[in-house]
């Protein structure tokens, strides 16, 4: 199984959670694990390289870290350094059948996950649906990512017994979205 992870969080946050990920992942007895790791500050460099099918297509998972938020009126977007992304935005089916997690704040709604999975092709994302600690959101990706690549599990049950595990410290925080046909 292969995950490529996308670190998108502003440089001066000093909470990289996809590095955290990444480290935790990439530690020696897991080195079976086929993991990739790429950072953007702007969103013009991630759209190039969401652009190009090839940086993609051989993962199977692809974790996008950032920040993310909801307006009043209902307007979700990715944030980056230098830029933000709302889903729209995306490349046409960029991530095309690949299973996509979010750690970005708030992206886990409805607002934001329809139009995401229908304009990148993903099969499923998951993300939180409010606002989650750095820590409680590096444990819930860890633990997830831990069950599906080290124990094989499919991600909708990875998720529900990450969210089981974790209930007093997640417990309405995380929502799973399956692209419906």
């Amino acid at each position: 199984m292969t995950l490529l992870i996308l670190e998108c969080t502003p440089i001066r946050d000093r909470a990289p959670e996809g590095k955290i990920l990444n480290q935790f992942l990439t530690l020696p007895d897991l080195d079976f694990i086929d993991i990739k790791y790429k950072e953007f500050q702007k969103k013009a460099e991630l759209i190039k390289f969401l652009s190009k099918n090839k940086n993609i297509v051989d993962h199977e998972f692809v974790h996008l870290s950032g920040h993310g938020s909801v307006t009043k009126k209902y307007r979700a977007m990715f944030e980056l350094s230098r830029g933000h992304l709302e889903a729209c935005e995306f490349p046409d089916y960029c991530f095309l059948d690949q299973s996509l997690t979010l750690s970005a704040c708030e992206l886990g709604q409805k607002v934001w996950a329809d139009t995401f999975l229908e304009q990148t092709g993903a099969i499923e994302v998951i993300g939180p649906k409010n606002e989650v600690s750095f820590t409680d959101a590096c444990i819930f990706w860890i633990n997830y990512y831990y069950l599906v690549l080290q124990d094989g599990l499919k991600p909708k049950t990875a998720f529900d017994h990450t969210k089981t595990f974790l209930k007093k410290r997640v417990e309405g925080k995380f929502k799973y979205w399956r692209c419906v046909e």
